[in-house]
């Protein structure tokens, strides 16, 4: 059976898995470690945001999330981030993603 590559040729892990991947020590890992005015790193692609509200809980796709906006001095963007997209909590059917994850600096 064949593995998946990224572009570069690596292994790709599978989207999800029953089991929180770990990423290191700066990974962030509960809802504890989101803060305003936190500035956290969007991992793999090394975005920066900076964290404006408290996580919060939506009902309607009983999912956790965070409005955050860029760290760019050209162009700042105000948006929400899921968080089980990135590993901080498990989706509601209890999978967590594998391949997206939240660092502190």
């Amino acid at each position: 059976m064949g593995e998946f590559l990224d572009t570069q040729g690596n292994p790709l892990l599978p989207k999800f898995s029953t089991h929180r991947p770990n990423f290191g020590p700066k990974q962030v890992r509960s809802l504890r470690g989101i803060k305003p005015g936190l500035v956290l790193i969007k991992k793999p692609d090394n975005v920066h945001i900076l964290v404006i509200d408290k996580p919060s809980h939506d009902e309607t796709s009983n999912r956790w999330k965070v409005e955050v906006c860029t760290c760019d001095l050209t162009d700042n963007k105000e948006y929400t981030v899921s968080l089980s997209d990135f590993g901080v909590v498990p989706y509601p059917n209890g999978l967590w993603d594998t391949r997206n994850w939240l660092s502190r600096v």
